[in-house]
């Protein structure tokens, strides 16, 4: 135990004379740090420009303020003039322009009374996606109350021929109204959904990636000195644990760089738990990395499939978005596991399993090629 500590010891003391590693991994803390500052200034993923054609509109005003204040996914930009908005479009600015025409109440009880539709705003876009046309249901979803208040109006006071004020209308409509969410999501641990800022969320998976990656660049650097002939007087078997200390040496440092990174960017739910599940993630990353760089054994092929591992594992993992349709792939993937695992105790458990089914495909690995090549 002693000498393995020794040995622990004498290849961190190695590492940290490497000014490229230290670099690298005092760079993810420092990143997170400055991601964290960025995602408290103001932004969104659109920035919108707002301009009401009528300004002494009571209605307009009030919706633009809601939108300003409530919605934390849009920058808003109130404009001055139509063609101030227009401008921010065109040049570049602002992702679109949304202009509430004039009379805006009447046009929307005009729809309510079923009188005419009328447009009630003018959209200005330099490109239509998916999320122009998400962001627009923020704009119907300012605009829906009052309509939805017209359409009771008409009811009460024309079908229904009941003869209140308006001030009698509005205290009872708003009487009914319901306070508060209607939805109301969790994860499957029961922790609620929501609370956390866009910016931040990929960067959980970002990090599980960098540190996977970690575990490739140990290979390497293990598998270039093998090369080099620096195990040459070492029976093989002590050469695959001269692998293996390696990896613990670069995952441990890089799980205490990922856990600091978490920290600074709050986005950790149990930090025991946590911590739990990346020990689980770090062994799993350890038996998956040292097992592809048993079978790839050059230096070429492992420098080469970094990059390939790199697109694989963002692509395959929950990091930006999950895809569902190449679970088995998916499954072999340590960072599809541990960002799964965040919020289920089922994959937790599957990392146990991965942990020890891939350390024993390792050491049957390090058997058999020790028997076919006694003097490698």
């Amino acid at each position: 135990m002693r000498r393995g500590w020794i040995r622990f010891a004498l290849t961190e003391k190695r590492l940290f004379r490497t000014p490229s590693y230290l670099l690298v991994l005092l760079a993810l803390p420092l990143i997170m740090l400055g991601m964290r500052f960025f995602s408290s200034e103001e932004k969104g993923m659109l920035t919108i420009a707002l301009y009401a054609e009528e300004p002494a509109d009571d209605l307009a005003q009030e919706v633009i303020e809601k939108i300003v204040s409530e919605e934390e996914l849009l920058y808003c930009i109130v404009c001055d003039s139509r063609e101030e908005a227009e401008e921010m479009v065109t040049g570049g600015k602002a992702d679109a322009a949304w202009i509430l025409d004039a009379d805006l109440r009447e046009k929307i009880a005009s729809a309510a009374e079923g009188r005419a539709i009328l447009p009630v705003a003018r959209i200005l876009v330099r490109e239509d996606n998916v999320l122009h046309q998400f962001s627009r249901e923020v704009l119907a979803g300012q605009l829906f109350p009052e309509f939805l208040y017209d359409v009771y109006r008409e009811v009460v006071l024309h079908d229904l021929e009941i003869d209140l004020t308006e001030e009698e209308l509005r205290s009872i409509y708003e009487r009914r109204l319901v306070d508060g969410n209607l939805f109301e999501g969790e994860y499957l641990d029961g922790e609620a959904v929501g609370g956390s800022d866009y910016l931040l969320n990929p960067l959980r998976g970002l990090m599980a990636v960098w540190l996977v990656i970690s575990g490739f660049a140990a290979v390497l650097y293990h598998v270039r000195d093998e090369q080099r002939g620096a195990f040459e007087h070492l029976p093989y078997l002590k050469r695959d644990a001269q692998a293996l200390y390696l990896m613990a040496v670069v995952l441990f440092n890089g799980g205490i760089a990922y856990y600091a990174g978490c920290l600074i960017l709050q986005v950790l739910t149990d930090p025991f738990r946590e911590a739990l599940r990346l020990v689980l993630f770090l062994f799993c990353s350890a038996v998956f990395c040292l097992i592809l760089g048993k079978l790839l054994r050059k230096t070429q092929y492992v420098g080469a499939m970094i990059p390939a591992m790199i697109i694989l594992l963002l692509t395959f993992s929950p990091v930006f978005f999950d895809i569902k349709d190449f679970w088995m792939l998916q499954t072999l993937l340590p960072t599809y596991l541990y960002l799964n695992s965040v919020h289920s105790s089922f994959y937790a458990a599957a990392m146990a399993v991965y942990m020890l089914a891939g350390a024993a495909v390792w050491g049957i690995l390090c058997a058999v090629h020790a028997r076919r090549f006694p003097g490698r």
